[in-house]
């Protein structure tokens, strides 16, 4: 399964884009200004963010995640 994902960080109530900076981390490919991201059985989005929080800090549970 393939699906595009978007993700944002939330700063003083706006959401600004880290898709760009997902990518660059090689963490997800580019498609259509999405974050593309193929895998299945388990929750896609937050298998990035653990993978990005681990690259980050050493640590997959540092950074938190909610679908909005």
């Amino acid at each position: 399964m393939y699906r595009h994902i978007d993700f944002f960080v939330i700063v003083e109530n706006t959401p600004i884009s880290i898709n760009r900076d997902i990518i660059k981390l090689g963490l997800a490919t580019e498609k259509k200004e999405s974050c593309g991201v193929s895998g299945c059985g388990m929750d896609m989005g937050f298998s990035v963010v653990s993978n990005l929080s681990q690259k980050l800090f050493n640590d997959y549970k540092i950074i938190k995640h909610e679908w909005i």
